[in-house]
């Protein structure tokens, strides 16, 4: 069976959905922070949504972890403060 099309995504959408700059999206494209975009034409690169969409899951899986960390850290203040 045949995967289905996937949608094209240039930088001002980008920019509209990961709701950073076009310099932050460059930056952490150089870093490997971001999804690497490819080469649709001469001068034109784009992302697949499905990059995008990903690298959103990560951000929001990797604050659910942080958010956790920090709640566990206060807890475990709270209680060795009370002993």
């Amino acid at each position: 069976m045949t995967e289905p099309p996937k949608n094209f995504l240039r930088l001002p959408q980008v920019v509209e959905r990961s709701g950073l700059s076009k310099s932050v999206i460059k930056a952490k494209v150089r870093a490997g922070e971001f999804p690497q975009p490819f080469r649709i034409s001469e001068r034109a690169v784009a992302w697949t949504e499905d990059d995008i969409v990903r690298w959103q899951a990560k951000c929001i899986e990797t604050r659910k972890t942080f958010y956790r960390r920090v709640r566990l850290s206060e807890r475990t203040k709270k209680r060795l403060e009370a002993a």
